[in-house]
């Protein structure tokens, strides 16, 4: 990832797909057809910053979307009393709809809820003055787990989930220029990390790695966002250890490792229940809260080496349920940890999406699945498990 990507420009509009790409579950397969009904989508457009202005101008657009990117765009100005109709709308067969605006260098998306043959369709939208300074970020919940080991090559593969916390009612839009890490969204990597990769909550092309960690360009808006990431790091001998600096308050980490395989140990973090995902086991540590300025050391104990207790272990064999469904298990975990969120049938949804996640890699891993097929199944499972327990959360 090159420096030249941490512009803004045409980024918003990347953006723009990129969350609406993510709103687009359980589209019908099969070809896009467009039928002969049209439609209407309007709503007001609310200021959520406390005395901010009404913005005098502002272009909102309807997107149709599906898995191949988006299909059809509409448009209308909001007018003076801060109301927006956007007419003429083609009905899409297997699409998604999204009513997005950009504003204050955030691009803000809100799905187009269609039950019926309605003609006309209300949906508001919330907008954000913005600061280009950290206003007070908190991680509520990161949980780091070790999704894979390649005896062979050496390395470690780590997913990493965090639930971010804007208290503010401004969105925080992070700016190189600002210099510093107050301008910027900033993530702690390994040493010799490689193969960074967003997962979800993360525009990919507003990522850029930095000396012992990354630098994220993408916008946080006010209440709870959730972000993840996966990444590399190689080791050479049977135990590595991480120093982890901690830039934001944390309240509660969790790190997991499957077993058999690597263990993992730190005086800083207390031994937690073996979590079952699928069929798998994970060890688990816990801790928190942590305080800015501080740092959390963790020891990956009995990697296999050459000759070594686990070396004829297959390489991706100690993570049997791969790393979209240690996502997916965090992910209900965190819902869980938090009672205004928690629903029982929503639950039982997202265990039967997580066994079916583990399902998936069990196939790629016993090679029933193309890479490309297995992709597109793993894309439309997480996904549907982020729709049923929801991305973000506004400021209540």
């Amino acid at each position: 990832m090159g420096s030249e990507r941490l512009t803004r420009g045409g980024v918003l509009r990347r953006a723009a797909l990129s969350l609406a790409m993510l709103l687009v579950s359980t589209s019908a397969p099969g070809a896009l057809a467009a039928q002969e009904q049209t439609l209407s989508v309007q709503g007001e457009i609310t200021i959520g910053t406390e005395g901010g202005p009404r913005p005098e101008a502002l272009l909102v657009q309807v997107l149709a979307v599906t898995e191949a990117g988006v299909q059809g765009a509409w448009e209308a100005q909001m007018d003076q009393d801060g109301r927006y109709r956007v007419d003429g709308i083609s009905r899409m067969d297997g699409a998604t709809y999204v009513v997005a605006a950009d504003y204050s260098e955030t691009t803000y998306v809100e799905p187009v809820e269609l039950t019926g043959e309605e003609s006309v369709v209300s949906k508001g939208l919330t907008i954000y003055e913005s600061v280009s300074t950290d206003p007070g970020l908190r991680f509520e919940q990161s949980a780091v787990v070790i999704s894979s080991v390649d005896a062979t090559l050496k390395t470690v593969r780590v997913l990493e989930i965090h639930s971010i916390v804007n208290p503010t009612d401004r969105t925080f839009v992070p700016h190189v220029e600002i210099g510093g890490p107050a301008g910027l969204l900033l993530f702690p990597l390994p040493a010799h990390a490689s193969d960074l990769t967003a997962e979800f909550g993360l525009e990919p092309s507003q990522m850029q790695q930095i000396d012992l960690g990354f630098a994220s360009l993408s916008p946080v808006i006010p209440g709870r966002t959730e972000m993840a990431f996966s990444y590399l790091f190689p080791y050479s001998g049977s135990d590595y250890q991480i120093d982890r600096s901690i830039r934001y308050p944390i309240d509660a980490l969790r790190v997991l490792a499957p077993t058999p395989g690597p263990t993992i140990a730190s005086d800083q973090l207390e031994v937690a229940e073996t979590a079952t995902i699928g069929e798998q086991e994970y060890q688990t540590l816990h801790g928190g809260p942590f305080a800015p300025g501080g740092s959390v050391r963790l020891t990956v104990n009995g990697l296999p080496t050459p000759g070594g207790p686990l070396s004829d272990v297959p390489p991706a064999a100690p993570v049997a349920v791969g790393a979209a469904a240690g996502l997916a298990a965090i992910f209900v975990a965190w819902r869980r940890t938090h009672p205004a969120a928690r629903d029982l049938e929503a639950d039982d949804l997202q265990e039967d999406l997580i066994q079916r996640i583990a399902a998936l890699d069990a196939e790629r891993q016993e090679g029933r699945l193309t890479e490309a097929e297995y992709m597109a199944a793993r894309q439309k499972l997480v996904e549907e498990l982020l729709t049923s327990g929801g991305q973000s959360e506004s400021q209540s």
